[in-house]
């Protein structure tokens, strides 16, 4: 929750997360791996989620379980989710892995068994501290080399994770400092984005120069702090007849949406301005972003797989790129595509790259029509190389691993597969 909160810093968050290690971590003896026999030369990559489905880390994560090589790795899907939704996402990881393996009623001490059972070489957790997490697992260590990516952007603050694989947007140089893991960044971007098989055209620009600029955010309510609807505000404000859409499934109350509308009231915008909008199926959301000229993203917990969708479907998002890893997603995604152009770093050049962009009819129309191919073309969706990427870091760290760990004839052995 710190994460969605302007008032809390980088070093508190660090600090947060160490002290649940303290208090939640594992205080026992950790597992001696220098002996462990391997039965071949491949790899054994294990993950750990709740989020193999069409969730924000299964359509991330997908793009590896379809590229990745399996002449050298071996893939093992711990899914910690009971009623894990089948549709496309899941059931197309499940197709592609080697081993899945339903892990959500087994007890810690039953799952980090299994793993070791398993004999998995690189673990890697794709929750960080969200929902259904193994991570008190990890914690005692079910591998020799365990890994924080994709589901979780900050620290885990645990001992035993001895990565956490990034990118040089998110993470900058500079940023280490707020990590208990050691920062291995990719080399454009941290996701790999897997466009829907089936989805919604994009048409016209919904406005001409004698009509009206309509801003949008399908982003969680959460994090539409009193900071963001001030400079939404002062935005729409500075855009004549502008409206601006928000859609969430919390947007059916009625409570709800009185609060927003009096703290947009509070900055001097008309309710009128603002239109709500409940949660519906992929595709028709993703038709709504017809309805849309351009996203406005949320700070300091930017978008993820939201400013994605918004891409693919022609509409520019604005970001501002902030002091913490969360507020620099977007950007992320942005600096993959080419469009740096869209990446504020201050709340008011923020203000200022929205408004300039909807007083530019020319420059509206010219992303609406050309924004999808570039995406498509860009290393954001390039499934192949990203796992290729993905695939050297994971080589790369098993090596010096092993190179430290391991008896060195047993490394040359089994490197010669490499």
């Amino acid at each position: 929750s710190m994460n969605y909160l302007p008032e809390y810093s980088q070093e508190d968050i660090l600090e947060e997360s160490r002290k649940w290690a303290l208090r939640y971590g594992w205080k026992g003896k950790p597992h001696d791996f220098k002996s462990l026999e391997r039965e071949n030369s491949k790899l054994r990559i294990g993950y750990v989620s709740a989020d193999f489905h069409r969730h924000p880390v299964g359509i991330f994560f997908q793009a590896v379980v379809v590229n990745y090589n399996n002449d050298l790795y071996e893939i093992f899907c711990y899914n910690n989710r009971k009623n894990i939704r089948i549709d496309e996402v899941s059931n197309l990881i499940k197709s592609k892995v080697e081993f899945w393996r339903d892990v959500y009623d087994l007890t810690d001490n039953d799952l980090h068994s299994l793993i070791l059972n398993d004999k998995i070489d690189i673990l890697v957790d794709l929750s960080g501290f969200t929902a259904e997490n193994r991570l008190k697992v990890f914690s005692r260590r079910a591998a020799p080399i365990q890994v924080s990516w994709l589901g979780y952007y900050n620290t885990t603050g645990i001992a035993s994770m001895d990565y956490v694989i990034t990118d040089g947007t998110t993470v900058p140089n500079g940023f280490e400092k707020w990590y208990s893991e050691k920062v291995i960044r990719m080399p454009v971007s941290r996701f790999c984005y897997t466009p829907p098989f089936v989805c919604p055209d994009i048409e016209s620009l919904t406005v001409s120069p004698k009509d009206r600029i309509i801003f949008g955010s399908f982003n969680n309510f959460s994090k539409l702090t009193e900071d963001v609807i001030e400079a939404w505000a002062q935005i729409l404000l500075r855009v004549p007849g502008s409206k601006i859409v928000l859609k969430w499934k919390n947007f059916t109350e009625k409570s709800i949406k009185e609060q927003y509308r009096l703290l947009f009231s509070i900055q001097g915008v008309a309710p009128k301005r603002i239109e709500f909008r409940d949660a519906s199926p992929p595709f028709i959301m993703l038709d709504e972003y017809n309805d849309i000229d351009i996203a406005l993203d949320p700070f300091p917990f930017s978008g993820g797989l939201t400013s994605c969708e918004a891409l693919w479907m022609g509409v520019p998002v604005v970001t501002f790129a902030g002091d913490r890893p969360v507020s620099r997603q977007t950007a992320g995604f942005l600096h993959a595509i080419g469009f740096d152009e869209l990446i504020a770093e201050s709340v008011n050049e923020y203000i200022e790259k929205a408004v300039e962009l909807a007083g530019n009819i020319n420059k509206l129309n010219e992303l609406k029509s050309g924004l999808r191919e570039q995406m498509a073309d860009s290393p954001l969706c390039d499934g192949a190389g990203f796992t290729a990427n993905l695939e050297q870091i994971f080589k790369k760290i098993w090596e010096e691993w092993s190179i430290h760990h391991r008896d060195i004839s047993e490394v040359k052995e089994r490197f010669n597969a490499f």
